[in-house]
């Protein structure tokens, strides 16, 4: 029996996420942190989408680190937030 086996080479340097945010539930009025990192080079920029559309970063609720780590604080407010790497 014949196997096709596909192999994808990925280029030096090419962004990578590290470790991915996960599925939360957060207690009402608790804050809670979205854990994420990538590499790459030139290091890769994580950026965080509400309802598919960039979340402010001046928004006082949320706090993102260089890394691409958010913590929301919204008083049991529902996020539905994803990340996407980018220059």
């Amino acid at each position: 029996m014949k196997q096709t086996v596909v192999l994808f080479v990925v280029p030096a340097g090419f962004p990578q996420i590290v470790e991915s945010p996960t599925l939360k539930a957060v207690e009402k009025g608790r804050a809670t942190v979205m854990l994420c990192s990538a590499s790459g080079n030139p290091v890769p920029t994580v950026s965080w989408y509400k309802d598919s559309v960039p979340v402010d970063i001046s928004d006082p609720r949320l706090h993102i680190l260089p890394t691409g780590t958010v913590t929301i604080n919204d008083n049991g407010r529902r996020w539905r937030i994803a990340m996407s790497l980018g220059d």
